[in-house]
């Protein structure tokens, strides 16, 4: 019995242990179908991150790559996951994108995420991808990791070079057109305009996108310029009208034309453009002309003008073309332009044209050769520019070819007309040199400046005016190198400068110094030319003496006439004192001289002996020899002063003087002796002219003939014309037309032979000329003269 309930006990263990077994078994394959399970879901998992186009990445906390799909180990340019697995991403980030990816991943691992972050990765072949990441942090520490969603943007990037490429088209398009062009919104709000636009009104880009402008039109215009808008935007009506518009103030004709845009959204804008016809409608023939010309600009162009395909077919050539290739314009519709150039010019003309198709440049200009029919060598110069259609697809080519062969069979001509060229130099009796504009050092030297200098142009090559020249005088030479180096205008003419040479001493120069700039417009040498004027100026220093020393003859001349005018006011106050002595020995011989009356007798021979010091000073002066001295002078008191002297002669021969000068005469720069000479002078040729008029009137034994010798003298000056006038007008024996021609002319003379040298006019108009001012003569034969003197005021001096 107790063995049979072992066994029992032993069956309920076993049932147990069994029962346990079967839980372990079933437990067991619950976590396997679990396991399935995850693994069927891990496996849809990374089909599915497999399909999509997006690049998926997990980085560990370092960086490294933990897992990737295709499209992520594509964007790398590596082709399996197992070549970047462990690897950190900065292996294939563009060199000069690292520092600005770094920073990045700081960045998304401070805030746990990072969006729409753009960076460039680059292959082994250096190709580069532009990549847009998204990317979030998940876990802590060593089990940090950062999932990224990345995607290719390159095609995108490109797309948006290619917009901006167009944006930048459009606007040098707008600006370049030279009518206004403006786009506005629904509500009359500018949102483009060309500089045209701004320039008519005047106003800048801030001021007029954003504004509708009507505000700087009158009411009138305002509404009607609205209404107009609206209409267009409602209708959808193109609208082209004439009309005025008031800018500033001006009215202008204007032509506008105006049409309805709708974007794709919906949104409606007015593109409209402005033509001012102010100026056309004065001359509309000439503009009939213009357009007729304009039409037929490609047919009749100067120079050749070709449409080509952009397989580089000609599909419209004019004449010029033809003639200049020697076939027909049929034959040249049959090739391409890649038929006719020469094979060392075709790549780079091809060069250029894919570069205009892709959008890299927008047009380009070279020089090539084409074959002529017959086989000869044509060069050209050729500008091409490419025609798009709206949507910017390339349709043809403008061509203009112009013929330069000629100019390149001139440029080899002048290559080798080098050694003649510096055959002129070598042997122009000027001191040519050249100096490069960094340090001033001469690089050309010719033979008369080496002459002149007295030094080796050898050894002057590569030195500079330091070497040579007393400091104080190369700096000044390069003082001034630097002003026309530096200065706008680029050349410098220095009239005279003094310059120490080595053999023939201190010599005077005439200098012209010349900027001379490369293509970039910098400075790159100096040209200076340089005459040497010391023997030119001992001879004008002597022809100067020489010509005083005929003013001063002419003084002379002029003195012994004056003689007996000088001897009245002599007189007069000689007979004064004589007259003052003999009363006071009356006075002396009745003894009754008393001191008042002795008092009042000095006085009066004081008066006497100061009146004859004037008279003996004032010739004195005007008989002195010298060279001008300028000062502010009164012409009033020129023509008192020539009229003292002369007074007693006009007064012998009977003229009337009658003088009316402006209290208000400003004052005028000039030497007063000098003025008083001229004065002297036309005084002098009055009285003779007039003294030979009495005499034939004599002559002609008229008695009934009545006859009044004058001189009429003025001075004038009209405010605002900063000028001063005065006028000799006598009513002698005149001049005719051709007397007046030649009247300033040296030793020309109306007076008969021994009376006159024919100097004095000639002299009296170098001294009005050296006071800037000028000399104009009227009159007719028999009934006078008058000279009429312009000086300029001292203050418009």
């Amino acid at each position: 019995m107790a063995e049979k309930n072992k066994t029992k006990e032993e069956l309920l263990k076993e049932i147990k242990r069994l029962n346990k077994r079967i839980a372990d078994l079933e437990l067991g394959d619950n976590e396997r179908k679990k396991t399935d399970a995850l693994k069927e879901s891990e496996a849809k998992y990374r089909l599915l991150v497999e399909m999509t186009r997006t690049g998926y990445l997990i980085l560990d906390g370092q960086g490294r790559v933990v897992d990737a799909n295709q499209e992520y180990v594509r964007l790398t340019g590596y082709a399996e996951l197992c070549e970047i697995l462990g690897r950190s991403v900065v292996e294939w980030t563009a060199e000069h994108a690292k520092v600005r990816n770094a920073e990045a991943v700081a960045q998304c691992a401070k805030d746990g995420h990072i969006f729409g972050f753009i960076t460039e990765y680059a292959d082994k072949n250096g190709r580069i991808t532009f990549v847009e990441i998204n990317a979030k942090v998940e876990g802590e520490g060593e089990a940090l990791r950062i999932v990224s969603l990345c995607r290719d943007i390159t095609e995108r990037r490109k797309a948006e070079t290619v917009r901006r490429d167009e944006q930048k088209r459009l606007r040098i398009i707008l600006d370049t057109v030279g009518e206004p062009i403006f786009v506005k919104d629904n509500d009359h709000r500018i949102i483009l305009a060309n500089q045209a636009f701004y320039d008519m009104f005047g106003l800048d880009e801030k001021a007029v996108i954003g504004h509708t402008l009507a505000e700087n039109v009158p009411e009138n215009e305002r509404q009607h310029f609205l209404a107009v808008d609206r209409g267009v935007l409602d209708t959808g009506v193109p609208d082209v009208r004439e009309e005025t518009l008031t800018v500033n103030g001006l009215t202008r004709i204007i032509i506008t034309r105006k049409m309805r845009f709708i974007e794709q959204s919906g949104a409606r804008f007015l593109v409209g453009s402005i033509h001012d016809i102010t100026e056309r409608r004065k001359a509309e023939d000439a503009l009939r002309e213009s357009e007729e010309q304009f039409k037929n600009v490609f047919t009749c162009s100067a120079i050749g003008m070709a449409i080509v395909s952009l397989e580089g077919r000609w599909v419209r050539v004019n004449s010029k073309v033809s003639s200049m290739l020697g076939y027909s314009q049929e034959e040249l519709l049959l090739k391409t332009f890649q038929d006719i150039t020469h094979p060392k010019d075709l790549d780079l003309d091809l060069s250029y044209v894919r570069q205009m198709i892709s959008g890299e440049i927008q047009s380009y200009m070279l020089e090539k050769r084409y074959f002529h029919k017959n086989g000869a060598i044509v060069w050209v110069l050729l500008a091409v520019a490419l025609v798009r259609d709206s949507g910017g697809t390339p349709l043809y080519f403008i061509s203009q070819i112009e013929n330069i062969t000629e100019r390149k069979k001139m440029e080899e001509e002048l290559q080798g007309s080098k050694a003649f060229v510096e055959a002129i130099v070598e042997n122009i009796p000027f001191m040519v040199f050249l100096k490069e504009a960094e340090g001033l050092r001469f690089v050309l030297f010719n033979r008369a400046g080496e002459e002149l200098l007295g030094y080796d142009r050898k050894g002057l090559i590569g030195k500079s005016d330091l070497d040579f020249f007393p400091s104080e005088q190369a700096s000044f030479f390069m003082a001034k190198d630097r002003e026309v180096l530096d200065g706008e205008a680029g050349i410098l003419d220095i009239p005279q400068e003094s310059i120490q040479t080595a053999k023939k001493g201190e010599r005077l120069l005439h200098t012209r110094k010349v900027c001379l700039r490369g293509a970039d417009g910098t400075a790159k040498f100096l040209l200076g030319i340089s005459e040497d004027i010391t023997e030119r100026k001992k001879t004008e220093e002597d022809l100067n003496n020489m010509k005083l020393q005929i003013v001063q003859s002419d003084k002379l001349a002029t003195l012994g006439e004056i003689a007996a005018g000088m001897a009245h006011e002599i007189n007069q106050p000689l007979g004064g004192i004589a007259l003052v002595i003999t009363y006071f020995r009356k006075l002396i011989e009745k003894n009754i001289l008393s001191g008042d009356k002795l008092e009042a007798g000095i006085k009066d021979i004081e008066v006497s002996v100061q009146r004859m010091t004037k008279t003996i000073k004032h010739v004195r002066d005007y008989a002195r020899q010298g060279s001008m001295k300028f000062t502010e002078v009164d012409l009033s008191e020129t023509v008192d002063s020539a009229l003292t002297l002369m007074g007693e002669q006009l007064r012998i021969h009977g003229i009337e003087v009658e003088k009316t000068i402006d209290p208000q005469l400003p004052q005028v720069m000039g030497d007063l002796h000098q003025i008083e000479q001229v004065w002297i002078n036309f005084i002098s040729n009055a009285r003779d002219s007039m003294d030979e008029k009495q005499r034939q009137i004599k002559a002609l034994a008229l008695p009934m003939f009545d006859y009044h010798a004058s001189l009429v003298i003025s001075g004038t000056y009209q405010k605002g014309s900063d000028t001063v006038l005065v006028t000799f007008a006598d009513n002698g024996m005149g001049l005719s037309e051709d007397d007046i021609k030649k009247i300033f002319e040296p030793f020309f003379t109306t007076k008969e032979v021994g009376k006159g040298t024919g100097l004095g006019l000639s002299i009296s108009q170098g001294i009005i000329a050296s006071h800037h001012g000028k000399i104009e003569v009227e009159g007719k034969k028999g009934e006078g003269v008058v000279f009429k003197v312009y000086f300029p005021v001292a203050h418009a001096a």
